[in-house]
């Protein structure tokens, strides 16, 4: 998405920092192949639609459940590896926040078969997603949280 978006969304698109032009894209591109940019996060914000179409929307967009799956699509895109994809989540994020390995707390996809994005609902409480509609090449089977399946 770019700065075009916020015509078409409204709220919905309202973030900070908003939504920029192709060429910010671009450099943002640039930025996680040549590793200036590190990992990558979602400032999870699950405003409800009722919120977001308010007379003064609150910044900000779920983003926890669809930051994988995108980046999956960014693979197969040709934009992304698996391999970056596990720096940007995993590693990398591990390493700045001196995080121990946690075995027993992991998550599964399966990467054979492509999926909508909100085709099945949400489990944030926002109940929505700037990504509603999107096919992604990828689905989320489980989340294993300290060995327990959630």
């Amino acid at each position: 998405m770019d700065d075009a978006t916020i015509q078409a969304m409204g709220g919905y698109a309202r973030m900070k920092p908003p939504l920029a032009i192709p060429a910010d894209q671009t450099a943002l591109w640039a930025g996680l192949a040549d590793q200036t940019i590190d990992l990558v996060e979602t400032d999870h914000a699950p405003h409800t639609k009722a919120e977001k179409d308010s007379a003064t929307p609150p910044f900000g967009v779920p983003g926890l459940e669809t930051a994988a799956l995108l980046l999956f699509k960014a693979e197969r895109e040709g934009r992304l590896t698996i391999t970056d994809i596990e720096r940007f989540l995993y590693e990398s994020p591990k390493r700045v926040f001196k995080i121990s390995d946690q075995p027993e707390t992991y998550v599964e996809f399966n990467l054979d078969t492509p999926s909508v994005i909100g085709a099945k609902g949400y489990r944030t409480k926002a109940g929505w997603s700037p990504f509603d509609g999107w096919t992604v090449p990828a689905y989320l089977t489980q989340v294993v949280l300290r060995g327990q399946k959630v």
